[in-house]
């Protein structure tokens, strides 16, 4: 299984690689997707779990995010970020911070509490019920009561459509562990590149476990419709439609009543 030193490194050498996944299905239609989860962010403080490049940081800021903060543990992937960042002009938006999400955050510096956090699959990293514990605590624990929470997950990782690559990401090299599935990834771009990843099926399966058990309600599977790349074009997303292998969702943090 994984450490967390070899995640870390499969991360920081392909880092640049990664960022090029924009013009693929797969990308393209996550992208879709959180736009509709995400709605009108116009002066929100977002938190992005796993941010790593920074891709749907930047998402949250052109929907008109106040600020953006990154957490992820990959060196490379912020510095990826923070480039980007610079190239746009508006580095003040947004601030990368390294760090394993499953450990303790309040040396970093974040804000106390935040309007949005965003966590797009990075919670199909933990191996063990404990440390997906860990990570929706630390999650949920940013977002203030009312807050939103949005995130993208994988649903069947040994779908067609995951295995296929006909998406532009196939799934690969499936070993089934307790309570869950570890498997690497790889990223069809131009010079392919490859991660380890490990979901539970507390995930996977789509239950709501996590999220009642740390506070969240009014729990919603963004539909599939909702992007217009299906819309457009459903005959090319018959396999995919036909047995999802990620979904994206929100949920709203509960308000406490006197």
């Amino acid at each position: 299984m994984a450490t967390f030193q070899e995640v870390k490194h499969d991360y920081d050498t392909q880092a640049q690689g990664y960022n090029d996944i924009t013009h693929l299905p797969c990308n393209i239609l996550e992208t879709q997707l959180l736009e509709a989860a995400l709605g009108d962010c116009t002066g929100l403080h977002v938190l992005d779990f796993g941010g790593g490049s920074g891709l749907h940081a930047r998402q949250a800021v052109d929907a008109g995010a106040a600020s953006v903060d990154i957490i992820d543990l990959s060196t490379e992937m912020l510095r990826v970020a923070e480039a980007e960042e610079k190239k746009l002009g508006r580095a003040d938006k947004v601030r990368c911070f390294e760090a394993d999400v499953t450990g303790p955050l309040d040396h970093l510096g974040l804000r106390p509490q935040y309007d949005l956090v965003m966590s797009n699959f990075c919670f199909d990293h933990a191996t063990t019920r404990p440390e997906l514990e860990a990570m929706w605590r630390n999650a949920v624990s940013y977002l203030k009561p009312g807050g939103r929470f949005v995130g993208a997950r994988v649903a069947n990782m040994r779908s067609e459509a995951a295995t296929g690559g006909k998406y532009g990401v196939t799934y690969k090299d499936f070993q089934d562990i307790p309570g869950g599935v570890r498997y690497r990834y790889r990223i069809n771009v131009g010079e392919p590149v490859e991660f380890e990843a490990c979901s539970l099926a507390l995930s996977y399966e789509g239950g709501t476990e996590m999220h009642r058990q740390f506070g969240l309600v009014d729990y919603e599977e963004v539909p599939l419709t909702s992007a217009k790349t299906i819309r457009d074009d459903p005959a090319f997303w018959k396999t995919f439609l036909d047995d999802p292998s990620m979904a994206v969702v929100k949920a709203t943090k509960a308000v406490a009543v006197n």
